[in-house]
């Protein structure tokens, strides 16, 4: 089984208009038609913007998982992200 992630990011004056909703299901289509089945989506758990998002595109919440030590995220100051998965 194939699996693949989605990244989004919106930039402040940006959000507010539910592009990363648009974009997330404009993408969705593709991702089925080339077969990648499941899809995951992560965010930080206190980006309750996104949650909503990530929600409203259909994607069920699967846990909470450590970020590696070694990314550009964790050195950010994430140490956890949710993990959410739709499956076509």
């Amino acid at each position: 089984m194939k699996c693949e992630s989605i990244g989004y990011a919106v930039e402040p004056e940006f959000r507010g208009h539910h592009y990363a909703e648009r974009a997330c299901r404009l993408i969705l289509p593709m991702a089925k038609a080339h077969g990648q089945n499941p899809v995951y989506i992560t965010c930080d758990p206190d980006n309750a913007a996104s949650r909503r998002t990530i929600k409203r595109v259909g994607f069920r919440y699967v846990n909470t998982v450590p970020v590696p030590i070694n990314s550009e995220l964790y050195e950010s100051g994430t140490h956890t992200v949710n993990r959410y998965l739709l499956e076509f």
